[in-house]
């Protein structure tokens, strides 16, 4: 027979409370507390994340994201760019991979066909309190030789 005294039993009990404590729940990461940048660039492109002033709690808004390809590189308008949310938003967006539209592209000097900004509309609503919106922006640039598909984190934030 397997009986605790009196005695042992509270330690045991404290012993696994602390083991749970300490033991992570499965497929749940911890938050993130700092927001990633709100501009991001490499060799081949520049990106930021933008919110529009002021914001009023449940009035729907368009946060945007300015690409800029650069290097001989331009932006792939075959692959749907895209924002995925995460954990750190306190913003309703439309789902969990949200479609960026285009609101405004330049082409790329001296290359007829070829973009080289892009200015993407993100559509969101506030809430009441904090207001981030922070995630992950897809996207491709390429070159006449090779594409890249980038997911580049990104976040901002805005005074409530």
């Amino acid at each position: 027979m397997n009986t605790l005294s009196p005695v042992m039993a509270p330690t045991r009990l404290f012993g696994l409370a602390l083991l749970l404590l300490a033991t992570p729940a499965r497929g749940l990461e911890p938050v993130p507390t700092s927001l990633p940048p709100s501009h991001q660039e490499a060799t081949a492109w520049a990106v930021t994340l933008a919110l529009p002033t002021p914001l009023r709690a449940g009035v729907a808004a368009t946060a945007t994201v300015q690409l800029i390809a650069r290097a001989g590189h331009h932006i792939n308008l075959e692959y749907p760019a895209a924002f995925k949310p995460d954990a750190r938003s306190t913003v309703a967006v439309a789902g969990p991979r949200v479609a960026l539209v285009t609101a405004a592209s330049t082409p790329c000097p001296g290359r007829a066909g070829e973009t080289c900004q892009q200015t993407l509309a993100l559509p969101f609503t506030p809430g009441a309190g904090q207001r981030r919106l922070s995630g992950t922006v897809l996207f491709s640039v390429c070159t006449a030789e090779r594409c890249l598909i980038e997911r580049i984190a990104l976040g901002a934030e805005a005074s409530p």
